[in-house]
């Protein structure tokens, strides 16, 4: 009966882990957009810098 306790805890400590991995997941796919937006901005604003100091 012990043997299976441990066995039930230790499943639920996993469930609990990958639950948190799935919402670590779920934040990078909602914030993706966002940090490309501001990536193609940052990359255009060093484009026109670099071209209105080279002309």
């Amino acid at each position: 009966m012990a043997n299976n306790d441990t066995c039930n805890c230790d499943f639920e400590r996993c469930i609990k882990f990958y639950e948190k991995a799935i919402e670590g997941r779920n934040l990078h796919y909602q914030n993706y957009n966002t940090w490309a937006h501001y990536y193609a901005m940052f990359t255009g604003t060093l484009f026109i810098a670099f071209y209105t100091i080279c002309n």
